[in-house]
């Protein structure tokens, strides 16, 4: 839920300074597009990303939402319990299983992970790039000196390398499967 939130904020704020069509933007509440595949758009169009890290970034996208929906919109019918591995294999609600520890701490490095390096690569030609670029430098000095070295050192260990727009970045191995 934490994860998804911070990608709300961040594509808000992103949102603003990427040229969006009015057809387009008419079309996704027409149909109901998924927010998560209206976050890939925004960010698609105002970040230089490599192409082989698009498919990724939409897959991150699509596992955040999938937990921030499960956790916003559950089904209120009673489901099978689900053996929690952390009890010694105790039959849980389902929910118990899902929204634990080691569940949302690779989503969280994801979304952090995420924010940090698109941050780095605004498209130029982009209008507002600059304004992307000072909204960077303003959560430096308001979080203080260090802020992205801080966030890529929270990253869970457990981070792989993959590519994202050309430069060397890190996903969650626990999403790549």
């Amino acid at each position: 839920m934490a994860a998804a939130t911070a990608i709300d904020a961040f594509y808000a704020a992103v949102k603003e300074h990427v040229t969006i069509p009015a057809s387009m933007l008419k079309a996704w509440r027409e149909k109901g597009t998924a927010r998560h595949k209206q976050v890939y758009e925004v960010w698609r169009r105002g970040f230089k990303v490599g192409k082989s890290a698009l498919p990724k970034i939409l897959q991150a996208l699509s596992e955040i939402y999938r937990f921030r929906d499960l956790a916003v919109h559950p089904d209120p019918k009673l489901a099978r319990p689900v053996l929690h591995p952390d009890l010694g294999g105790v039959g849980t609600e389902w929910r118990f299983v899902f929204f634990r520890y080691e569940n949302a701490k690779p989503l969280v490095g994801v979304a952090l992970g995420m924010v940090v390096q698109l941050l780095e690569l605004p498209k130029r030609q982009q209008q507002g790039a600059e304004a992307i670029q000072r909204r960077d430098l303003f959560v430096h000095e308001a979080a203080g000196p260090g802020m992205g070295e801080s966030i890529r050192a929270a990253l869970p260990s457990t981070a792989v390398p993959w590519q994202f727009g050309g430069e060397l970045g890190r996903v969650s191995a626990g999403l790549a499967a």
